[in-house]
């Protein structure tokens, strides 16, 4: 009886699954918000495994271009969070969504200038620091304004996520990496990466269950 009961519950979860991924293609707003957080964290992934190839040397050049034209689907996960802050929050939701756009935007003209430069560009590089910099304080003010409104209005999100906000976990990425030298160039840059990946999953995760009958 053991057995069948497993085999039961398993069905029972797989039929979960699959009903879930019939919704994330609905026209519920819960699909549409699920939908949103997971092609911001997919695109990170993807932007991030490309990162790679090109801090390695292999394929470089085709691996920035790809990068460049990956990195402008991670906007759809500030979506999700501006949507998911708009009904308590609605100027922060504002601002954490012109930050995040702010922020892959000038990454996106970031990795094409990489791409450029791999492929044998001149003088592309001497802005790379400074796209750099921007697309960190785009991050940054995002964060910033994320855990604001979080922590003083009442909203979907628990305070406790302001930890896993794209800051937070990019300069626990960057610390980690300085503690392994062969990561440390590699760990700078993808640290933004991450940082999305952890925050939109987390923040599907939270919708998810956390309160999911306000978004039906």
């Amino acid at each position: 009886m053991a057995v069948v009961a497993r085999v039961r519950e398993s069905a029972t979860n797989l039929g979960h699954f699959f009903d879930l991924l019939a919704d994330w293609a609905s026209a519920t707003r819960m699909g549409r918000l699920r939908g949103a957080g997971l092609l911001g964290a997919l695109a990170a992934v993807f932007t991030w495994w490309a990162d790679l190839h090109v801090l390695s040397g292999r394929g470089s050049a085709g691996w920035a271009l790809a990068g460049s034209l990956s990195l402008p689907a991670v906007a759809a996960g500030y979506w999700h969070v501006g949507e998911a802050l708009r009904g308590a929050v609605p100027r922060a939701a504002a601002l954490v969504r012109i930050a995040g756009y702010y922020s892959v935007g000038v990454g996106s003209a970031l990795h094409a200038l990489l791409a450029a430069t791999t492929s044998g560009g001149t003088g592309a590089s001497d802005l790379v620091l400074s796209l750099w910099l921007a697309t960190s304080a785009g991050l940054a003010v995002a964060s910033l304004v994320f855990c604001w409104a979080i922590a003083t209005k009442a909203s979907d999100y628990p305070p406790a996520l302001a930890w896993l906000s794209p800051a937070p976990v990019a300069i626990a990425v960057c610390l980690l990496s300085w503690l392994v030298p062969p990561w440390r160039t590699s760990g700078f840059f993808v640290a933004p990466h991450v940082a999305h990946l952890v925050f939109f999953t987390a923040s599907v995760i939270v919708i998810e269950w956390y309160n999911p009958d306000r978004w039906e």
